[in-house]
């Protein structure tokens, strides 16, 4: 079965793989689970989004914004989609570290995380087997 997002926690790292498609509600309730599961360390929590083309609907995005409550997270999105930089824009008036990269730029997304060569390299990896689960 193929995904339209999957996220998953790398240590202080979440990631989200997301494909050309908007990720359905129950993919979406599960990245917010993960998020709220690191609430108490929401400080110290990383996002990194590696997206096709698709990303949160309006009101996935309006979730996202009531679960934060405020709080900022840092967020690097990658993505050569239009789209997707539009989202990024709408999320970015809600939580203020989100920044966001070309495909060609993944290197400076991983520094502007603060990862670590250990980090780097977990993400790598698991963006890679996360790949291969969407379509």
């Amino acid at each position: 079965m193929k995904y339209r997002q999957v996220t998953r926690r790398v240590e202080s790292l979440v990631i989200l793989r997301e494909s050309k498609l908007d990720p359905s509600d129950e993919e979406w309730e599960e990245t917010l689970r993960i998020v709220l599961e690191q609430w108490q360390e929401l400080r110290q929590l990383k996002v990194l989004v590696v997206s096709d083309g698709g990303g949160p609907t309006q009101a996935q995005r309006k979730r996202l914004e009531r679960t934060l409550e405020g709080k900022p997270i840092r967020v690097a999105v990658v993505s050569d989609s239009m789209k997707v930089r539009f989202i990024c824009s709408s999320v970015a008036l809600f939580t203020s570290n989100l920044s966001s990269f070309k495909v060609s730029e993944m290197r400076e997304a991983y520094s502007w995380l603060n990862l670590s060569d250990r980090e780097k390299k977990l993400a790598s990896e698991a963006v890679a087997r996360m790949s291969e689960l969407i379509g």
